[in-house]
């Protein structure tokens, strides 16, 4: 009898979720991941990407496997986040670590020399300042960043950087849509 009293105490301590963990979900559907987008992912899609050690992020973050990283240049690359306990994904934009550093917060400079910030690293901000930069990589407009002396650097210099970006952004819109 006793032995049967223990198990069902360890049973139901073990089913119980830690109140303690707080929830990194946003709550906000454009970033919601269903089930069949998530399977989809990761039978088909993940291949193209390689995971990258980030302590920040809020679940396994992905970048497209056939990008390195070079320090001699300014790189901007996107990547996917994914919360696998929220069921959400994200998108998110970074930078390499170019040799004279990027001014922080990340200023883009558009081809009309409008500055653009990125105010913060919510996945909402992330995700509207990844639909302009494709927005203007769609579009064919020279697109800079500022470093930290200030001065607006070229990014997605070849074809295969401005490639990835679009197709990281492409298949989060393909985990996030509602099925």
């Amino acid at each position: 009898m006793r032995f049967l009293f223990s198990c069902a105490l360890l049973c139901l301590a073990a089913s119980c979720t830690d109140a303690n963990r707080a929830s990194t979900a946003t709550g906000d559907p454009r970033f919601h991941m269903s089930d069949p987008n998530e399977l989809f992912f990761r039978n088909t899609q993940q291949n193209k990407y390689r995971p990258v050690e980030n302590a920040t992020a809020d679940g396994d973050v992905f970048q497209v496997a056939e990008l390195r990283a070079v320090t001699a240049r300014p790189q901007l690359f996107g990547q996917l986040v994914l919360n696998w306990l929220e069921d959400e994904a994200y998108f998110r934009v970074t930078t390499n670590d170019y040799e004279q550093q990027f001014e922080q917060p990340l200023v883009l400079v558009t081809e009309a020399g409008q500055d653009i910030v990125l105010g913060d690293a919510s996945p909402r901000a992330n995700l509207d300042f990844g639909e302009l930069i494709a927005r203007d990589l769609q579009a064919g407009k020279p697109l800079r960043l500022r470093n930290a002396a200030g001065e607006a650097v070229s990014i997605f210099q070849s074809r295969e950087e401005r490639e990835a970006f679009l197709t990281t952004l492409g298949d989060f819109y393909r985990l996030t849509q509602p099925k």
